[in-house]
């Protein structure tokens, strides 16, 4: 419950019995109180004012809700979350029920109303005697009342408070705590505690099988002490003198201790009794009950996240923009489901080699199209290995108490069996990556890459088409060309858009000189880049005419006699022209547009 949102409640009956709750309720920030329904609204107000004035005058200011004996009224000015029955019977409250109907809407008795708000969460309970049978029934079954109206005592962190508070009150004890035990280092640690030192909750853990509550974690079974506990019995792992009293029950859910639920009293003569003991057992119940309900919660919360990322990733993907623009759309959906992330998306292309072919957010966007040697990097291995690689800052937090934290993953993008790429992400924020969008992310990746296979297999269909109407064309166009010069222009730039190239170059031998010059360039560089291509051209023609075959570089850069000629050139791929009287010539294209 947030006072930034509080509850809206509705307070059946205002006599006497209730004006208390009154003052408690217009007190309480996480508490609206919009209006009182009561047979006789202006007897009503006037108790109310008059019990204010007497006992609570700074509330008087706050006195503002709609007092009326209409639930019609209420239904239409202020309709309510929670509806409080103060009155002597119920028939008032099912009438403004039935009025809010079908607004979903609470109904909780005054008793209720008083235990949730009164002590604000975490105020640590006055001692006093310990509750009788009739009130410890009473509480409990406003317990389970609370439980289930999930708008009046807001989280799970709240009724857990809630819970502990009312064994200690009505125990009759001074401190306690609620712990449960972490799977992941089997220690039981402290959820919600009163009495305790704030600064030493914390540090506050024990194995299972040391000290009272590990024992109790450990075998199952609750624990009374009267007297101060025996250090060897119980594997205590520090003397507490000050510990007259104990109580400590498991909580379990379907047979499994998931926690403990302790109370304890520091008084002289103060012993806890079986009575004690059964009352806290069922105080444990409710607070299992309370947990495997927010496991619940946190699955089914996981669960939508999973289901909206996958149609969120579907609907960008199988939109008809160009498959770089839809990819960069996913990684924008990544980045808004996990804080702080650049996401990037490589795919392989027909080498095998990865490109970077998408990058958010756009600041980040300058490095899209850089390619990944094969054997060089975590995303390489990932790719070849298919295995997720996830890589935390998990040390001690260092420096200032804000200081943020790091983390990278790099997921493959498999479809079936096949592996299309790689999804990295690198987050930088107040806990790096935690376990739930961990688990978004891996579940995100399986229709990023179904559906990267899909656009690209539709892409390979068109772009395969367009290539076999081209290739007809072109083969038209060169039959029906007797001019040697408007040939080879044809050649180069059919070439070009059937490989969809950024460059292609065609040189041929010189009878007289025996150098191959160029006859036709076709691309897109201006005169100043093409000076540095054509150098480049010169050194990697070098190459063709030596081994006399088809050489292809997937990696111009890393490659070690290219790379300092390199002018900016990616990929290259060239072939020998050859003839039975030699080779004639050779062609080369550079920078595949479009990876296949």
């Amino acid at each position: 419950m947030n006072p930034e949102n509080p509850t809206r409640v509705a307070l059946v009956g205002a006599g006497e019995e209730s004006l208390d709750l009154v003052a408690r309720l217009l007190e309480d920030p996480r508490v609206d109180l919009v209006a009182i329904l009561d047979p006789d609204p202006d007897a009503a107000r006037a108790r109310v004012e008059r019990f204010l004035a007497e006992h609570a005058p700074a509330l008087i200011e706050r006195f503002t809700p709609l007092v009326t004996a209409d639930p019609a009224r209420i239904s239409r000015d202020e309709p309510a979350d929670v509806l409080v029955n103060g009155a002597p019977t119920g028939e008032l409250t099912e009438a403004l029920a039935r009025a809010l109907s079908p607004r979903q809407v609470q109904q909780v008795s005054a008793f209720s109303a008083r235990m949730v708000w009164g002590p604000h969460p975490g105020e640590v309970p006055s001692r006093r005697d310990a509750a009788t049978p009739p009130e410890r029934a009473r509480l409990l079954q406003s317990l389970h009342e609370i439980i289930h109206a999930q708008n009046l005592a807001g989280g799970d962190e709240q009724l857990l408070t809630l819970i502990l508070d009312t064994a200690i009150r009505a125990t009759g004890a001074d401190r306690g705590s609620l712990m449960l035990l972490d799977r992941s280092d089997n220690l039981l640690k402290v959820r919600v505690a009163h009495g305790i030192e704030e600064e030493l909750i914390p540090k506050i853990r024990f194995p299972l099988g040391e000290g009272i509550a590990g024992k109790v974690a450990k075998e199952g079974a609750p624990i009374l002490i009267s007297g101060r506990a025996d250090r060897n019995q119980f594997r205590l792992l520090r003397d507490r003198p000050d510990v007259q009293s104990a109580l400590s029950v498991p909580l379990t859910v379907e047979g499994n201790v998931i926690g403990v639920l302790n109370v304890s009293s520091s008084h002289e003569g103060k012993e806890f009794t079986r009575a004690d003991l059964s009352f806290l057992v069922e105080l444990a119940g409710l607070d299992a009950q309370i947990i495997l309900r927010s496991e619940e919660m946190r699955e089914l919360r996981e669960s939508v996240a999973k289901l909206k990322i996958a149609r969120q990733v579907n609907q960008v993907l199988g939109s008809p923009a160009a498959l770089d623009e839809r990819l960069a759309r996913v990684c924008a959906i990544v980045c808004e489901m996990v804080p702080g992330a650049v996401c990037a998306i490589h795919v392989a292309d027909e080498s095998g080699t990865l490109v970077r072919r998408a990058v958010q957010p756009e600041a980040a966007r300058a490095s899209e199209g850089q390619r990944i040697p094969r054997g060089a990097g975590i995303e390489d291995w990932v790719f070849q290995e298919q295995e997720a690689v996830v890589l935390r800052d998990d040390g001690p937090a260092r420096g200032t108490p804000g200081r943020t934290r790091a983390a990278y993953a790099a997921l493959p993008l498999l479809a079936g069996e096949r592996c299309l790429g790689v999804l990295g992400i690198q987050i930088v924020g107040p806990v790096g990556l935690d376990p739930a969008h961990e688990a978004l992310l891996r579940d995100a990746a399986t229709p990023i890459a179904e559906a990267i296979a899909a656009a690209m297999k539709e892409e390979s269909i068109t772009r395969y088409a367009t290539q076999v109407g081209a290739i007809n064309e072109a083969g038209l166009r060169l039959l029906s060309t007797q001019d040697l010069n408007e040939l080879v222009k044809i050649a180069t730039s059919s070439l070009a858009m059937i490989l969809q190239c950024d460059a292609c170059v065609l040189r041929l031998r010189d009878a007289a000189t025996g150098r191959y010059t160029i006859r036709s360039y076709f691309g897109s560089a201006d005169a100043r880049l093409q000076k540095g291509l054509f150098a480049f051209d010169k050194k990697f023609v070098i190459q063709l005419l030596r081994r006399k075959q088809q050489i292809l570089i997937p990696d111009v850069p890393s490659d070690p006699e290219l790379s300092a000629e390199g002018a900016g050139v990616r990929t290259a791929l060239g072939v020998p022209l050859r003839h039975p009287n030699g080779t004639v010539g050779t062609l080369a294209i550079y920078d595949k547009l479009v990876p296949t």
